[in-house]
């Protein structure tokens, strides 16, 4: 009997397909479930600037990356009376004082401190920590005064390359050491322009050397670029025995008058620029101009308010002003306090009117 019921129910497992000891099919593991404490990746906000200075009316693109793309980021202004920023980040100063930018997205954020300064003008009294002010502040060192707006980079490549900030303008130094100087005294025995030893041997440098019916060197704000290259003309060896003095007065005002790390130090004016500080701006060539000294006459009312100022040129005197140009081998060019004219003379040159005025950029 056991026999015949067991041979039916193989019979009827044959009949449907299955066998009494196949395996169930393989299914795929359920996948885990996520780790609902484990922390998600934290989003940081990096700005590219934490701290600028803008003069008002000024603009300045900030701009900002994620550590982790989440979403798009917002900007916003503590203070709008000071400064605003625009969706994209651009900042426009207002008005002088503080404001904080911040770049917000998901809950990181990131600040920008801006603060908004007066925009300089010439007159105004120049300080030896980078500062300006319209009127003496006598709890500061004051150093010089502005005697032109303008960027001077945009005429001078090599402070361009050096000082790519210096764009606001030019600082005259509140004195000089009151003593006549030579241009070069020794230049007969040297036989040669400084302008041809630097052209042969630093070509990083423009020429200094302007001959008189040859306009453009001599019309252009390149006193840092000459004062540089004078630098190097009297650090060779074989120049030891014929410097040229103008430049080294200038190195040893440097050591008792600091300048700000933000200008591009004392460097000894080109023409062009010594008659920015007696004439201002005027159009045409250099050599035409005569008896204006418009612009000195302001300077030096504000000189003489700094304690320790000593005024550019003796008034009512023919003072002279030596320039950073050499006409050539011989002459180099000296500019007049009482007319503003150009003038030039012979190298070794002194008398009792020939002063040396350094001046930097801002």
């Amino acid at each position: 009997m056991r026999l015949y019921l067991f041979s039916i129910l193989s019979t009827l497992l044959m009949a449907v397909g299955c066998t009494v000891d196949e395996p169930a099919p393989n299914k795929p593991d359920p996948k885990p479930n996520p780790d609902p404490d484990q922390p998600k990746p934290e989003v940081v906000i990096t700005l590219s600037d934490s701290e600028i200075t803008l003069q008002k009316g000024e603009e300045f693109q900030l701009s900002a990356t994620l550590s982790e793309e989440v979403g798009d980021i917002s900007w916003e202004s503590d203070n709008k009376k000071v400064a605003i920023v625009d969706r994209t980040g651009k900042v426009i100063a207002l008005s002088t004082g503080d404001a904080t930018i911040t770049a917000r997205c998901a809950e990181a954020e990131a600040h920008c401190v801006v603060s908004v300064i007066e925009k300089p003008e010439v007159g105004w009294f120049y300080y030896d920590d980078g500062s300006y002010s319209a009127k003496l502040d006598y709890e500061k060192r004051a150093i010089g005064v502005i005697f032109w707006i303008g960027d001077p980079t945009a005429h001078d490549e090599l402070l361009k390359q050096d000082h790519p900030n210096c764009t606001n303008g030019l600082v005259v130094a509140l004195n000089d050491d009151d003593v006549n100087h030579h241009w070069q005294p020794n230049y007969e025995q040297y036989g040669a322009s400084v302008g041809e030893w630097i052209e042969a041997n630093c070509p990083e440098y423009r020429t200094i050397t302007s001959p008189w019916n040859e306009n453009e060197v001599v019309n252009a704000m390149r006193g840092y670029n000459n004062t540089k290259a004078i630098e190097a003309f009297n650090a060779a060896e074989e120049n030891a025995e014929w410097p040229v003095e103008v430049v080294e007065v200038v190195v040893a005002f440097r050591e008792e008058y600091p300048a700000p790390e933000s200008s591009s130090d004392w460097y000894l004016p080109s023409v062009k620029e010594c008659s920015l500080l007696l004439s201002g701006e005027v159009d045409g060539n250099v050599l035409d101009i005569d008896n204006n000294i418009t612009n000195l006459t302001t300077i030096n009312r504000k000189l003489e308010l700094i304690p320790g100022g000593l005024t550019v040129g003796h008034t009512g005197f023919e003072d002279d002003i030596w320039a950073s140009n050499e006409r050539d081998y011989e002459y180099a060019f000296y500019l007049s306090t009482l007319s503003g004219k150009v003038w030039m003379n012979w190298k070794y040159y002194e008398s009792d009117h020939h002063f040396v005025r350094a001046i930097l950029a801002f």
